[in-house]
């Protein structure tokens, strides 16, 4: 994300154009296509969970090109599925940042003993790779055409995440928890955004919607990736209940306090 602010011609011919010949193609030949879109099409400034139907607004390239994407695809053929995640990880790990995703990140700077900065003001939806595949197969099934978001269940904010992980794994580690203002400062790479959670009503509506809580999911990736998980874990964490996030999502620090 942060490496497409700078090459962001290479990001539209990956994310935008390429999509747009397959989305032809399938429009010419009647062919149903499944495409994996971003959190990152939208600004984060809602403070309620994002619909399908919520306008883009994305603060970086990368969002930017997954917006031209979902035109391409809905304008280039009929047969669509445009499906929205959130912080992806599975086993297969990412080439494009150095086969490796937060998951394993965390957990490399913990046994490498590195002091790890998280923002604490911002939250996401993680989606295990392995369920989010599954709702897919599930999904394409059905002539429901259309958009749809489909991330784990629950939210966290990336200091909770990280946290959790930590917790699971039995890893020690100094993990510093900061506002977004000051972790730009430091990173200095692309804008975020605050608010990342996706609602799930269209999927549910299909019957489709059997993804865990996001914390089950990491344990779930952890035993995949043959990592010692303690039979003492944390206790897990209750995150607030989805009335209150309607209510006001980022007063969930001050809630934590009370």
């Amino acid at each position: 994300v942060d490496g497409m602010e700078i090459n962001y011609e290479n990001a539209f011919r990956v994310n935008a154009l390429a999509v747009n010949n397959l989305a032809k193609i399938c429009g010419e030949f009647d062919i149903l296509l499944a495409h994996i879109s971003s959190d990152f099409v939208f600004g984060g400034e809602k403070k309620d969970l994002y619909l399908e139907t919520d306008p883009t607004n994305p603060l970086n390239v990368y969002g930017a090109s997954k917006v031209a994407s979902e035109s391409f695809v809905r304008y280039g053929c009929r047969k669509y599925f445009i499906v929205r995640p959130t912080v992806l990880f599975g086993k297969n790990l990412c080439r494009h940042q150095g086969n490796t995703n937060l998951i394993e990140k965390v957990i490399n700077w913990a046994r490498e003993g590195k002091e790890m900065i998280f923002k604490n003001d911002t939250y996401l939806s993680p989606t295990y790779a392995l369920e989010l595949a599954y709702t897919i197969k599930e999904l394409i099934k059905t002539n429901q055409y259309g958009l749809y978001h489909i991330t784990n269940d629950g939210f966290c904010s990336p200091y909770e995440f990280a946290k959790e992980i930590l917790a699971f794994t039995g890893l020690k580690a100094n993990l510093i928890p900061v506002r977004t203002t000051e972790f730009e400062k430091v990173t200095k790479g692309a804008k975020r955004p605050l608010n990342s959670v996706l609602a799930h009503e269209k999927i549910k509506s299909l019957g489709l919607y059997k993804m865990n809580p996001w914390q089950t999911a990491v344990k779930k990736y952890l035993k995949e990736r043959k990592y010692v998980v303690p039979v003492k874990v944390q206790k897990k964490q209750e995150y607030y209940c989805q009335s209150l996030i309607r209510n006001s999502l980022f007063k969930a620090e001050a809630y934590e306090k009370q």
